[in-house]
């Protein structure tokens, strides 16, 4: 049986579909790319559409194979991709009225209503009408998909929006699009255990508070990693930490600092040296505003 990669996507057997190789034993140096039943079946982390069985079990898939239609043996698909997919026909619907280009040359055909519903520089472009020419955008397919997936609510993959944070972020801003760059950061708790003081510094740029908690209370989580103590943080650390919920994470530290040792008084009559607990510091956290 012969595999059939006329829509350009490598679709093989799933005997044959893995990373690693095989030998005349039926054994693998490698692991499985997804058709496997165990732990790491289906656990790319590249892949950037996440399904969930039933039973809770995810499952982590490239969006190229998100698909609406049904396979057959020979890997020949009757549907259409559902719009969510890195493949040729994402965002191809022909009845949609505006094409966007991104840096790399892809085009993505979109409702105009979405976009202008979402973006203040979509609704002036539009303003006078359709351009016959797709729209120049400044991001590369990934990140414009990315942006894209965000304005029609569709579920995306913390991994995925964690891997394009900065350019998505940097695209919603630049096309006046708050809704969407408010959803990516909603999706951003998720994920606030990989960098904590990282994304306390970004959702101080973008003025979340509720990701800045997030973040201050994962600084908290005993996972073996160093995260810095409130009272030796360096410039360096706070370069990149706006004024408001600097000034904010003091006066915290300051409110902790001093219940605990109103507390301490009255039980024991002295106070004890602390170490002041970063939850602590985000349940009584709040930006400093004029």
């Amino acid at each position: 049986m012969s595999d059939d990669h006329s829509l350009g996507s490598p679709f093989t057997p799933s005997s044959a579909a893995l990373n690693g190789h095989g030998n005349a034993h039926g054994k693998f140096d490698g692991k499985f790319n997804g058709s496997g039943n165990g732990a790491t079946a289906y656990a790319d982390p590249d892949a950037d559409v996440e399904l969930k069985s039933t039973d809770g079990r995810g499952a982590l898939v490239p969006s190229s194979a998100a698909l609406n239609g049904h396979g057959n043996a020979h890997g020949k698909f009757d549907g259409k991709f559902n719009g969510s997919g890195n493949g040729a026909t994402a965002y191809a619907d022909p009845d949609a009225d505006v094409e966007l280009k991104s840096t790399d040359g892809r085009v993505f055909r979109v409702h105009s209503y979405f976009l202008k519903a979402h973006s203040a520089y979509f609704r002036k472009v539009l303003e006078s009408g359709i351009p016959s020419d797709p729209i120049p955008i400044n991001a590369n397919t990934k990140v414009l998909k990315l942006y894209l997936d965000l304005v029609h609510y569709k579920s995306i993959p913390p991994s995925w929006v964690w891997q394009h944070k900065d350019a998505v972020l940097k695209l919603s801003d630049e096309l006046g699009s708050p809704g969407p760059a408010e959803r990516a950061l909603f999706v951003l708790h998720d994920r606030v255990d990989k960098d904590p003081w990282a994304l306390f510094c970004l959702a101080s740029q973008k003025g979340s508070v509720s990701l800045a908690k997030s973040a201050l209370k994962a600084l908290a989580d005993a996972d073996g990693h160093h995260h810095p103590d409130i009272t030796s943080l360096t410039p360096g650390q706070v370069a990149h930490v706006t004024l408001p919920y600097l000034l904010g994470l003091y006066n915290a530290a300051l409110a902790v600092q001093h219940e605990h040792h109103h507390a301490l008084a009255h039980a024991h009559g002295h106070v004890h040296q602390h170490e002041i607990s970063w939850k602590a510091i985000a349940d009584k956290f709040s930006p400093v505003v004029a």
